[in-house]
């Protein structure tokens, strides 16, 4: 069985699909200092069937604690596809993050126009058991 706690995530690891508002964001996060965005669960058990049923039965949503640089939050994630297999469960969420909330400065477009507070984050997520 194998128990997963927290998932990291390297800010090089980002992208939002334009170089320039990747760099942008990366300096935001402060990459140099905090490379890693770590997303704290409660201790879960991919081998526990008990898990497993809980884990399909969800009413499409999970929570977790989401921590950039050294602030945390609480965070609602959509869960909008689920794959729940013998060895590894696959999600894709969807949630929502403020960067007020973890005192980021949104980074500005032509140095004037500020780009929003909230952030709609979209990944898929997989678990396996080794």
């Amino acid at each position: 069985s194998v128990e997963v706690p927290e998932i990291l995530v390297a800010v090089a690891d980002l992208d939002t699909g334009n170089r320039r508002r990747d760099r942008q964001m990366r300096e935001m996060f402060e990459e140099s200092r905090f490379p890693l965005i770590v997303a704290h669960t409660d201790p879960m058990t991919l081998a526990a069937t008990p898990l497993l049923d809980q884990i399909s039965n969800l009413a499409g949503e999970v929570g977790f604690q989401l921590k950039i640089r050294d602030i945390r939050h609480q965070v609602t994630a959509a869960v909008e596809y689920l794959e729940i297999t013998e060895d590894s469960i696959t999600a894709e969420i969807t949630f929502p993050v403020s960067l007020a909330d973890f005192q980021l400065s949104p980074p500005s477009v032509m140095g004037f126009i500020r780009a929003l507070d909230r952030i709609d984050v979209t990944t898929t997520l997989t678990l396996k058991a080794r």
